[in-house]
């Protein structure tokens, strides 16, 4: 079986001011994140973990779905 590699972007941008850049000082789930940009708050390190994490998901369902049509099934 060979490996497949593929490219997954996951962005989160800010609210207040589109920029996609985000910094946080530990990546503890109750960290608070913020833009780099503007200073706004994004959320806490978990939130955002689970919203990239979920963003992932879907699209690794949508490639596969695409790639394999009707044979793929998610449970």
């Amino acid at each position: 079986m060979s490996n497949t590699n593929v490219d997954i972007p996951v962005e989160i941008h800010c609210a207040k001011c589109g920029e996609k850049s985000l910094s946080t000082e530990t990546m503890q789930d109750d960290s608070p994140v913020t833009c780099s940009n503007c200073g706004a708050r994004i959320g806490c390190w978990g939130d955002v973990k689970k919203a990239a994490l979920q963003s992932v998901a879907k699209q690794i369902k949508k490639k596969l779905k695409d790639d394999f049509g009707d044979a793929f099934r998610p449970q």
